[in-house]
């Protein structure tokens, strides 16, 4: 039966590859969902897939070559989203890039104003 996770990994592991390996695990494993980067020790992953596929990523992730790096990891069941494939998502980097935009705009604005 599928199933719905998010899973919040906190801990130092932007820098090595964390987000590559988990990509490349999902997909060989037929796990569907996203992974990005969160606040500045946090990884943000949605999945969905057979609960045993689930499980065994829950495993790998606390058992995998970078699990040292990994402080906690902490998983909770979701809604099911229907998500067709596995990706490694960009999109706080666009949000925070129309924020700093947005701002400027306007700080550029109030100064010719």
């Amino acid at each position: 039966m599928k199933e719905h996770r998010n899973i919040l990994v906190k801990g130092n592991v932007k820098a090595i590859d964390f987000l590559y390996y988990t990509e490349m695990f999902a997909i060989k494993n037929d796990i569907c969902g996203y992974i990005e980067n969160g606040s500045v020790s946090q990884v943000y992953i949605e999945v969905e897939g057979d609960r045993d596929k689930l499980d065994k990523l829950e495993k790998y992730l606390a058992a995998s070559p970078f699990a040292r790096h990994v402080q906690s990891l902490n998983s909770q069941a979701g809604e099911l989203k229907d998500f067709k494939r596995f990706r490694v998502s960009h999109e706080k980097k666009t949000r925070k890039k129309a924020s700093l935009l947005k701002k400027t705009t306007g700080f550029l604005n109030n100064l010719i104003s």
